[in-house]
């Protein structure tokens, strides 16, 4: 019964023919396949164009080429810095190669094309990071992240008074009071100021001497030619040199010169005036430097000004606590380049000759070699790591064994030595400036500072000694 009600409801039976389509449903068929292709071809290079304008303008802008302690510094603000530092670069050199000698001005020329390929690569999105500016970056966040330690806070006031005052012509607020050297430093200071103007003067006075004495001939003789003769009969000359006055000619001038004007003092700019000049000259920075970097007042304040003003505030606060008085020693050193020539300095030469006339010999230090490798009073912390330690470990008199350093080999003398001697003014100012830095080389070896970027501090030898 159940294959009769199958066969009663009928079987699948003979397949039933294929339509024939007609030319005009064929075309609109392939119309519709061509506009759906269209369609998915145009969705794929809309959604390629989204992902390359998100990546060039979201994500990749986003990226960070460095981190200081959790802080990510991002590539959009590095490209806003550098084209403003560019720009910076760009001004300054184009209008020192006006002015420069014709033998500098082929290395101007050179540099300002490198800075402007560059500044053409930033503006196309092609960014090679700068060490050196990257470096200051990192350095800006470190300062900005730590000078609350040292008491200092700065506020979105601060910062606007900062850049009212940045291109004011008048200062608008009270000076911060700087630290100075004791007195007895400013009289040494003017002391050497003396003598040196006493040797110019003794100088100049000698040579002038000497060049108003007769000349005298081989057999000894004055030359006849040296010594101005007095004629017996009033010659007078029948034209006398271009630019010879001849005060007894009875002769009027013809045009009478007029006097230079006399410049009369102007008055300095009122307030109000200082804070529109201000003003304008911010519009005019605005115009040449800030837009064409693609920086908003907001930029500038929180990527150049903050930072500028910390580190202002961490400099004068640091150099307030520098002391004028210091434990220093007179020294004097030689320097060469290998151990062997030192030791052999040492155990030979200054065995038998005077330290001095030694250093003057053989001292590679240009500086001091004249003067006998004298360095000067100076503490300890104004030479390079192993140099202070080594001379501070000696009495009065007393000669090092070689001593190496970056810079090759040094003796050192001791020549004299102060528990409390007031500061130079020169060291005094360097002393000061070396605060802010120890500070700051401080903050770098203790932060967690990652970038792919090989930054100039890395690999850069310290400072020479100081003298």
């Amino acid at each position: 019964r159940m294959l009769d009600r199958f066969r009663s409801r009928g079987g699948p039976g003979p397949a039933a023919p294929r339509r024939h389509l007609t030319r005009r449903e064929k075309e609109h068929r392939q119309r519709q396949m061509l506009l759906i292709g269209t369609g998915v071809a145009a969705a794929i290079v809309v959604l390629a164009l989204v992902i390359g304008a998100v990546y060039q303008f979201v994500w990749f802008p986003r990226q960070s080429i460095a981190s200081v302690d959790g802080t990510e510094i991002r590539r959009s603000d590095y490209v806003k810095v550098r084209s403003y530092n560019i720009r910076q670069e760009i001004a300054r050199l184009s209008q020192q190669v006006q002015t420069a000698q014709p033998d500098q001005q082929p290395q101007m020329q050179a540099r300002l094309t490198q800075l402007q390929e560059e500044l053409r690569d930033l503006d196309g999105g092609t960014v090679n990071l700068h060490p050196e500016t990257v470096a200051t970056m990192v350095d800006d966040r470190l300062v900005l992240d730590n000078i609350e330690s040292l008491g200092i806070t700065i506020s979105d006031a601060d910062v606007e008074q900062f850049v009212l005052e940045l291109f004011a012509p008048i200062p608008l607020g009270d000076p911060t009071p700087v630290p100075t050297a004791e007195p007895t430093a400013a009289a040494w200071a003017t002391a050497t100021t003396e003598a040196f103007m006493a040797q110019v003067t003794q100088t100049i006075e000698a040579q002038a001497t000497e060049a108003a004495q007769p000349t005298e001939d081989i057999d000894g003789t004055p030359d006849a030619d040296a010594t101005p003769a007095t004629p017996d009969v009033d010659v007078t000359p029948t034209e006398a040199p271009a630019g010879t006055p001849t005060p007894d000619a009875d002769i009027e001038p013809t045009e009478e010169a007029e006097p230079l004007p006399t410049l009369e003092p102007t008055e300095p700019p009122t307030r109000d005036e200082a804070v529109a000049a201000s003003q304008a000259n911010y519009d005019q920075l605005e115009i040449n430097f800030l837009e064409p970097a693609g920086m908003s007042r907001g930029d500038f304040e929180r990527l150049i000004v903050r930072p500028a003003l910390a580190r202002q505030r961490a400099q004068e606060e640091l150099a307030a606590n520098v002391s004028p008085r210091a434990e220093q020693a007179h020294l004097a050193h030689i320097l060469v380049a290998t151990q062997e020539a030192a030791q052999e300095l040492y155990d030979n030469r200054l065995q038998d000759e005077e330290f001095e006339d030694v250093a003057a010999d053989v001292s590679i230090d240009a500086q001091t070699a004249p003067n006998g490798g004298d360095l000067g009073w100076n503490p300890s912390n104004a030479f390079v790591e192993g140099f202070g330690e080594a001379a501070f470990a000696l009495e009065p008199g007393e000669i090092s064994e070689p001593v190496q350093t970056e810079f090759g080999w040094h003796i050192i003398k001791m020549l004299d030595f102060e528990e409390d001697r007031p500061l130079t003014i020169q060291s005094f100012n360097q002393q000061q400036a070396a605060a802010f830095q120890r500070w700051l080389d401080d903050l770098r070896e203790n932060a967690d500072i990652e970038t792919d970027v090989q930054l100039p501090g890395d690999d850069m030898p310290p400072l020479p000694p100081i003298g």
